[in-house]
């Protein structure tokens, strides 16, 4: 349970990866190149991000603070903004996609009514709807309704 509050929390704080200030994604470092002007409350690392640009850019590790994204860039990029009260998640290679994401399926009424289901993707007008669910009635038993989805 604690995993999928991280993972759905990470969610939340991926949508923000637009708000990026970083063009160069590069640490914001002082001279010494030890001490960073900014450290992560966040690192997620040992992933496969998709930043949603263009170019499909998949990156392995991002650094987090405030609910903003600091930077994007491989592991030893991003360790550069860990501190000593740096989360560090390793998701071990998984995926991890921006957003808030609603993954569900209806798989018990698909499996019981998919092939009484009437779906109106691609009507053109009114008159071939109508048309469509005389033909579904005519197939469908008669204890059963006729479904109308999608498409609307």
């Amino acid at each position: 349970m604690k995993n999928l509050v991280i993972y759905l929390s990470l969610g939340w704080l991926l949508a923000s990866l637009f708000s990026c200030q970083s063009s160069s994604g590069e640490a914001n470092a002082t001279e010494s190149g030890t001490e960073l002007n900014e450290v992560a409350d966040l690192i997620l690392t040992n992933a496969s991000i998709s930043v949603m640009d263009e170019a499909n850019t998949a990156t392995e590790a991002i650094a987090l603070k405030d609910g903003q994204v600091l930077a994007l860039g491989t592991a030893e990029e991003i360790e550069a903004y860990q501190g000593k009260v740096t989360q560090v998640i390793d998701a071990n290679g998984r995926r991890v996609v921006p957003g808030l994401n609603d993954s569900h399926l209806h798989a018990t009424r698909g499996g019981r009514f998919y092939n009484t289901e009437l779906r109106w993707d691609g009507v053109a007008s009114l008159e071939q709807g109508l048309q469509m669910i005389r033909e579904q009635s005519e197939r469908t038993p008669d204890e059963e309704w006729v479904r109308v989805i999608g498409g609307w």
